[in-house]
Order: C-alpha cells, then structure tokens, then sequence
C-alpha cells in the first residue's frame, strides 16, 4: 500500500479521485497513507530524521544571500537570512515532504 501512497503523492488527485481511478475504498486508503506518514516520521525510520535537499543548479553563495527552498509543487520560497531560525526552517522543510 506504500507504493499507492507514492503514487497517490505524484499525482494531482485529490485522495477521492485517486481512490476511484485505482479502485481502493477511501477510508483504507486514509489508514495506509496515515501509516505511510507516520513510518516517514518516526525516529526509527532513519531516512525520518533527514531529509535530503538538493540544488537544481550549483550557485555560488554570497553573505547575505539567504535561503530558497522549491518544493515538488513548484512554489518557491526566498527566505532571507535574517528571517528565518533553524526550528522555523525545519518546519518548512518538512512542509516539502508531506
């Protein structure tokens, strides 16, 4: 059921939709994909504690450039230096991941 949650996650379905088009009653689908999320986020699950960020093109970083977060939803955030602490960060990041 793993595998339909990641299907479910590349598409633009709403859960509904991706129910009917595969063929999953909803209220199943909601359990695994709670499960899904809850096994990415435990704290036995090592790829949990991290997630991996990568740069779609290498940049040169200059003081005071701050920090540009895209997600796989194609919004992208410029965060200045300043603006943002590590806990604040993390959450946003792990807004990415969901």
């Amino acid at each position: 059921m793993f595998a339909a949650v990641e299907r479910y996650r590349e598409s633009e379905l709403t859960q509904k939709q991706f129910c009917h088009s595969e063929g999953l009653a909803l209220t199943t689908f909601q359990y695994w994909a709670a499960r899904y999320r809850q096994y990415h986020s435990s704290p036995e699950n090592p790829q949990a504690a991290f997630v991996e960020l990568k740069a779609a093109q290498p940049q040169t970083q200059t003081s005071g450039q701050g920090i540009f977060l895209t997600y796989p939803n194609g919004v992208t955030l410029n965060l200045p230096p300043s603006a943002i602490d590590l806990a604040s960060l993390k959450q946003l990041i792990i807004l990415g991941v969901d």
